[in-house]
């Protein structure tokens, strides 16, 4: 079994309760990516910034949200 499976799954808590009950539109896109710029704290290595990262971190959750607007998610 990969090492990978026995790692926790992240989560978006704050992303999570936000959306709860919301209309999925640009609206909360946007603030979403927001919400998850701040509720991550990521670390500056050799291979990305903090920043990059965190800016990673809001282009995958709007990917997957308008995916799921989208009805592709798989």
């Amino acid at each position: 079994m990969p090492w990978e499976l026995w790692l926790p799954l992240p989560s978006a808590k704050q992303v999570e309760d936000y959306l709860l009950g919301k209309k999925l539109d640009e609206a909360a896109i946007r603030e979403a990516q927001k919400i998850i710029a701040g509720d991550i704290s990521p670390i500056s290595d050799i291979r990305a910034t903090a920043e990059h990262r965190r800016h990673l971190a809001e282009v995958l959750v709007k990917r997957a949200l308008e995916a799921l607007c989208h009805g592709e998610e798989e």
